[in-house]
C-alpha cells in the first residue's frame, strides 16, 4: 500500500527543490520565494496604458542577423545591422540594436516592455509587418532594445585560458557587480531582475601585467539583459539594497556558470 505521508513529503520536497534550485524558471505568478522585499510578479502590473505597447506598426527593418533562436519567451533574437529610426525620431547607428521577436501578444509581453523602460534599455515595439525569414508571414510582435556590450563569462578568452583558481576569482567578481547591480535597480526601479545565470549578465574583462609580471584578468563591468518573465518582480518600496545584494549573490554565486555547459 502507498504510504501517503510519504509521499506527500516527497512531492512537496521535490517542489521545494525545484522552486529554490532554480528560481529563473519559477511559475509565473508566484512570490518570489524568500524574499519578503519582493512584491509581486512583473506581468501583474500591467495597466492600460501598457497595453498599448504593440499597437505600433513598425516600418520595414533593414539588415537582420539572428543571434539565438527559440528561448523560453521568444522566437528569436535578432541583430540589427542597419540603421534604425525609433518612435521619437532618434537614428540608432548600426549594431547597436538588438530586436526580441515574441510568441504573441499578452501580459508577459507588456511587462518586458514596461521593465525595459525603467531599465534604460527600451528603444521601441510594435508588430513587424514584413516578414522575417523563417518565423511569420504575418505580422509579429517585436521589442527592439539596446545592445549591450560585454560577453557570456565562459566564452570569453580570459575564463577559457584560466586556472580553477583564477576561474573562481573571475566567476566572484562577476557575481559582485551583477548582484550590485541587481540591488541597486531594486532600490532605484522598483524592480527586481531575477534571472542572473551568465547568458543575462555580459561581462567585461580587463587582462593586464601585474608587478610581477604575470598576467592578471579582472571583471570590470556587467551588464543585465533579458527582461523577460518569468525573472521580473516588483519591489517595495521599503526594499533594503543590502537585503536584495545578499539574496542575489548567495544564490548565484554557485550557479552563476553551470558545472556542464
Amino acid at each position: 500500500m502507498l504510504n501517503t505521508g510519504r509521499s506527500s513529503a516527497f512531492i512537496i520536497g521535490c517542489l521545494f527543490i525545484t522552486v529554490y534550485a532554480a528560481p529563473h524558471v519559477l511559475p509565473r505568478g508566484l512570490v518570489l520565494p524568500g524574499a519578503p522585499w519582493a512584491e509581486k510578479h512583473y506581468s501583474e502590473t500591467i495597466e492600460d496604458a501598457d497595453k498599448q505597447a504593440f499597437s505600433k506598426t513598425l516600418p520595414v527593418i533593414d539588415g537582420l542577423s539572428r543571434i539565438v533562436s527559440d528561448g523560453q519567451n521568444s522566437r528569436a533574437l535578432f541583430s540589427l545591422t542597419g540603421k534604425y529610426k525609433d518612435r521619437n525620431g532618434k537614428e540608432h547607428e548600426e549594431n547597436t540594436l538588438v530586436m526580441k521577436v515574441l510568441h504573441n501578444v499578452d501580459k508577459y509581453g507588456y511587462a518586458e516592455v514596461k521593465a525595459l523602460k525603467l531599465a534604460g534599455d527600451f528603444v521601441d515595439s510594435g508588430m513587424l509587418s514584413e516578414s522575417v525569414p523563417k518565423l511569420s508571414k504575418t505580422p509579429i510582435p517585436v521589442i527592439i532594445m539596446l545592445r549591450k556590450p560585454g560577453q557570456i563569462l565562459s566564452k570569453t578568452r580570459a575564463y577559457r585560458k584560466a586556472n580553477t583558481d583564477e576561474e573562481n576569482k573571475l566567476k566572484a567578481e562577476a557575481v559582485d557587480l551583477m548582484c550590485k547591480k541587481v540591488a541597486h535597480l531594486a532600490v532605484t526601479k522598483k524592480i527586481y531582475h531575477g534571472d542572473n545565470k551568465e547568458q543575462n549578465a555580459l561581462a567585461t574583462i580587463k587582462t593586464e601585467k601585474n608587478s610581477d609580471g604575470m598576467t592578471v584578468s579582472s571583471v570590470t563591468a556587467i551588464e543585465l539583459v533579458d527582461w523577460g518573465a518569468p525573472g521580473v518582480y516588483l519591489v517595495k518600496d521599503t526594499v533594503i539594497e543590502d537585503e536584495v545584494y545578499k539574496y542575489c549573490k548567495n544564490f548565484w554565486q554557485n550557479v552563476f556558470v553551470p558545472l556542464y555547459r
